[in-house]
């Protein structure tokens, strides 16, 4: 029986190389650093500031329903059940691109910049003279966060409760894939109608105690491919080329020499 040449046990073990690209721990792990600190001091979620573009429910009540109603936006949705009654929902308020909304009896009122808090704040101060005893309820209807990139599963998603972190973002698209670069993740904001571009890196704990932790409305989060995934797709044509060649090379070496 013929002996297999040696030269054929290096192209078995080239292909073996090209086959198994391994991405080592250190580029996976999130906070890699957290055993070697001590302590870390979380930022509380900044509140969110009212932008233009934004869509706000704002409802006002007072002790008396009826002397609240001419402060409210309210449309009737048409119903589907048998009696053929509407329901009563109050019609969001959309920021206009200077910075206001109209609002009834008050009229014209400028919010861009402000918190909910703020806003709360500022509307019971000019209903105190048409009502004894205000309250107001602001809720952000559009609060969205964009996610794109090395994620299971991109896309754009609405947030509830007005605060999300970028642990929860990355966890509601289903988590980095293994080829995401964590240590180099691309934030998106826009402040003051200028957009401002900023590095995170997952691999660090440093990002808890970050400003950035908490993400604001309409950010974007874009996880770009590690190194092992942008050489595949640079030159994934060209090994699969390699490889079928090598295959086909080795199974005739194979032949003539048993």
């Amino acid at each position: 029986m013929k002996t297999m040449p040696r030269y054929t046990f290096t192209l078995l073990l080239l292909m073996n190389l090209l086959i198994s690209s391994c991405t080592s721990s250190k580029k996976v792990v999130y906070f890699q650093d957290i055993e070697e600190e001590v302590s870390a001091i979380q930022k509380s979620a900044n509140n969110p500031q009212i932008q233009s573009g934004d869509l706000l429910t704002i409802s006002v009540s007072n002790i008396n329903p009826e002397t609240a109603r001419p402060f409210n936006s309210i449309v009737t949705n048409p119903s589907s059940n048998q009696n053929g009654v509407g329901t009563l929902t109050n019609s969001p308020y959309k920021v206009d691109e200077l910075g206001y909304i109209n609002f009834p009896v008050l009229g014209r009122l400028y919010i861009k910049g402000m918190t909910k808090s703020q806003l709360t704040s500022e509307l019971v101060q000019k209903l105190q003279p048409y009502l004894k005893t205000p309250i107001v309820n602001i809720n952000i209807v559009n609060y969205k966060i964009t996610i794109l990139g090395e994620v299971n599963k991109p896309g754009t998603y609405d947030v509830e409760d007005e605060k999300i972190s970028i642990l929860e973002a990355i966890g509601l698209a289903g988590d980095l894939t293994i080829q995401g670069k964590r240590d180099g993740i691309m934030l998106i904001r826009e402040e003051n109608g200028q957009r401002i571009t900023q590095r995170i890196d997952l691999t660090s704990s440093d990002v808890i105690s970050s400003e950035y932790y908490y993400l604001k409305q309409n950010d974007v989060l874009y996880v770009e491919p590690n190194e092992v995934r942008a050489q595949n797709a640079k030159y994934g044509p060209f090994v699969a080329v390699a490889i079928s060649v090598s295959s086909i090379v080795i199974t005739l070496i194979s032949i003539l020499f048993n």
